[in-house]
């Protein structure tokens, strides 16, 4: 699923008190009543300071296409508030999608602006409707991270084809000695969910983490 990165946005440390039911001092046009009638206004978890990427979709898209990995692309709902209560410029005319979790389940934040201030709508996760790109909808994600395991598996978080492609290449082609060699000869990569995965076998976890900060650094520019 292709798409442009358009803007980078820091979220303060939040204590998941809030709930997007309740915020009607930031969703002033309209709150979606399936937030209640869903049994969705329910606290959260504390969550850490984060970075978030603002994203434009460039090809229509499901919400399972958009967020291919659940888990790791969800926010609180204290997040989104506060998204939308202090960076407002970022958000689409049209919608602005984020991915939260309430129990066991996920669910999509639609935020659109409106002349006397903004929409919330909430759908589930699940639904299969194919959002058109023409109408400009913007998604909002965790930045991109490498998460490491005692197997040495690291998940790449969102790219797409191209950007794994130019990630290959340019170590297939610029890197020599160890690094070359434990990219090349001990690391796959494959389709996972519509993300991409590094497999590393039999590495020092030294070097490990040393090609894996500049893939990182590479997707970043």
């Amino acid at each position: 699923m292709k798409h442009t990165k358009l803007s980078t946005v820091q979220l303060p440390a939040l204590k998941g008190t809030k709930t997007i039911a309740q915020a009607t001092d930031v969703f002033k046009s309209y709150i979606d009543p399936d937030f209640k009638n869903w049994n969705l206004d329910k606290k959260g978890e504390k969550t850490e300071a984060i970075t978030l990427d603002v994203m434009q979709m460039r090809e229509d898209a499901t919400f399972k296409q958009l967020f291919t990995n659940p888990e790791k692309m969800c926010l609180s709902q204290e997040q989104i508030i506060e998204f939308c209560a202090n960076h407002k410029d970022t958000l689409s005319s049209w919608y602005t999608f984020f991915l939260f979790k309430v129990d066991s389940d996920f669910f999509v934040a639609g935020v659109d602006v409106r002349p006397d201030g903004l929409d919330v709508y909430v759908h589930e996760f699940s639904h299969d409707y194919v959002w058109n790109a023409e109408n400009g909808y913007r998604f909002v994600l965790p930045q991109l991270t490498l998460e490491s395991s005692d197997s040495d598996s690291l998940t790449l978080g969102h790219s797409d084809p191209s950007e794994l492609q130019k990630v290959y290449i340019k170590y297939r082609d610029e890197t020599t000695g160890i690094t070359a060699k434990v990219f090349e000869d001990t690391i796959t990569l494959k389709n996972s969910k519509g993300g991409f995965e590094f497999v590393f076998k039999n590495s020092k976890k030294e070097q490990v983490r040393k090609v894996c900060n500049s893939i990182l650094n590479f997707l970043k520019d």
